[in-house]
Parts: structure tokens; sequence; C-alpha cells
């Protein structure tokens, strides 16, 4: 009977001891719920209108220019490292080089000759390619299109859309320059400025240089070869006519030797 006595006991004190431990996971995950990050919405023109990405009724991937910024990737060619989907194929120039998504693309040796990945950049088809590996600066997002994009991006783009979104300029003035060295004397530099000029009117401007000597030294001449030099610069001035109107001049220069 003490045996069976003191088994009673030692089971009731665990009955009334049982919930002050299955209280403490509940308060712990109470309070993990009050530290939970939201995920910020992301906002596409994929169908040519603003919608959020989870509405769109296609497969998109999007890369924030911050994304770009913290990976290194500065033009078309690095970014497959961000996009599972979509792959580069160097060229012997820019004008034979491709981009494949999902592994359908074109290669052709004609300057003449349209790929059949667009490269967009607000709005504007770059219909030939060497125009698709021109140098990032300032951009606000890029998304990927993977598919066949007819209906929308015209009839060329039968694998793919890569669409490049430059931001709108800001409403006070805002600037960044910056100056990158890599090993074999490359140089990379970058200026942006935005701002506004009057109330409803605003400008955005973005200007790079790029310079590498090259890799392979050239003992006859005595010169290094398969290097490049880049410059390039776009503006864009936007009128705010109305909040149901909005109207954009943009120009963009890019040249390379």
């Amino acid at each position: 009977m003490r045996f069976i006595r003191s088994g009673m006991l030692l089971a009731i004190a665990g009955l009334l001891s049982a919930p002050s431990f299955a209280q403490a996971p509940a308060a712990a995950g109470a309070a993990s719920q009050d530290h939970v990050a939201t995920l910020a919405e992301i906002v596409v023109t994929a169908e040519k209108r603003h919608q959020p990405l989870h509405e769109v009724p296609s497969a998109v991937s999007v890369v924030t220019g911050s994304a770009l910024l913290a990976a290194g990737i500065d033009s078309a060619e690095s970014l497959e490292k961000l996009v599972p989907t979509l792959t580069f194929e160097r060229g012997s120039t820019n004008s034979n080089a491709t981009l494949a998504i999902r592994g359908i693309g074109t290669q052709s040796f004609s300057p003449a000759a349209e790929p059949s990945v667009d490269v967009v950049v607000d709005g504007v088809v770059m219909g030939r390619p060497g125009m698709a590996f021109s140098a990032f600066t300032d951009i606000n997002r890029i998304e990927v299109l993977n598919g066949p994009q007819g209906t929308l991006y015209g009839m060329n783009a039968t694998a793919g859309v890569i669409n490049i979104v430059t931001p709108d300029p800001t409403r006070t003035f805002q600037g960044n320059a910056s100056v990158a060295w890599y090993e074999g004397h490359e140089y990379h530099a970058a200026l942006n400025l935005s701002g506004p000029i009057n109330d409803h009117i605003g400008y955005q401007v973005s200007a790079i240089y790029q310079d590498f000597p090259g890799n392979i030294y050239n003992v006859y001449n005595h010169q290094q070869t398969n290097g490049y030099r880049r410059q390039g610069i776009r503006g864009k001035i936007v009128d705010e006519v109305s909040n149901s109107l909005k109207l954009t001049l943009e120009g963009n220069y890019y040249g390379s030797s």
C-alpha cells in the first residue's frame, strides 16, 4: 500500500506540473510571432501593367537592382548566376553571342538576325544581338519571362523576354558614384544622378565607363589584346501630368571597342 500510495502521489504531482512545461513552447512561439519578418510585395510589369508578382499567370523570375549590386553583376553575361533558367553562350563578338531561356535560343553570325530571347529596356526592344550585352547601371529590376511571349512582346520572342526596368526620377536630388579596380588593370566607373526639375517633371542620368587592356600579350607589336573599352550614357525625363498620365522621354547611347 505504501508503494501504491507513493506511486499515486507521484502521478498526481506529474499531472499538476505538466501544464507548466506545455506552456513554455507556446509562450516562445507567441514571442517569435511578434518578430516574424514579412516579405515585401514585388510589383512587376511583365504583362505591360503594374501587378503583384504572385498574380502574374506566367513563369517570371525577378532580380532587384540591390541583388544585382550585391552579386557584382553589371551585364547580361553574368545574369545567369541569379536566374537558373537563363544561360549565356559566348561568341567571338557580341553580335554572335546569345542568351537562351530553358535551353532555347538563337545563335547567328548575322548582325541583322533577331534573337529568340528579346531584351526590352523600359518598353523598347533591343532588336539586335549586340544591343543586349550593354553594361547595367542604375537598374530598378530585371524580369525574366520564361517561354513564348509573342502576344505582348512580338512574334520573335519565342524563347522568352528579359525585361529591364530603370528607376524613375526621384522627388529630391540624389546621386551616387562608384569606381572599381580588378586584377589585370581592369577599371569600372559609374555615375548616377536623379532629381526634380519642377513640381511634376524630373530627370535621371546614368553614365558608365569600363576599360580592360586585355589578358593576352602580343609579342609582335608589344600590345595587350582581348580587351575592351566601353562607355555609355542614359538620360530620362518624366513628366507626371496627372495621376493617370505620365510622359517619358528617354535617350540611350552605348559604345564599345
